[in-house]
């Protein structure tokens, strides 16, 4: 089993609250988070100027391809569970970094 820091970069699109959807889906994830899915230590920031919402977490799998998937997962479940949408999720050009831990 391996763990990873996993990071990932959205720019969101259209009008909503900023600051309030990063404060719902960050209880998104730490509610995931407790609920042992995979995922721990959730952090979320914005550059409210650029719109630019950073998503990050460490995740564990048997390897860094599982975790990658796991912690990908676990977020765009959170950013569903707020309400948010993620059309072409699989075909977006998030920004993503991954680092074992």
């Amino acid at each position: 089993m391996i763990e990873i820091d996993y990071a990932a970069d959205f720019t969101v699109l259209g009008d909503c609250d900023l600051s309030n959807q990063c404060d719902r889906v960050m209880s998104e994830l730490v509610g995931l988070d407790k609920a042992d899915c995979g995922i721990h230590d959730p952090a979320v920031s914005l550059d409210s100027k650029s719109g630019v919402i950073t998503i990050e977490v460490v995740s564990f799998g048997v390897d860094i391809d599982a975790a990658t998937a796991e912690a990908d997962s676990c977020i765009r479940t959170a950013i569903h569970a707020t309400g948010g949408a993620t059309p072409n999720w699989a075909f977006s050009k998030r920004a993503q970094r991954v680092s074992l831990v």
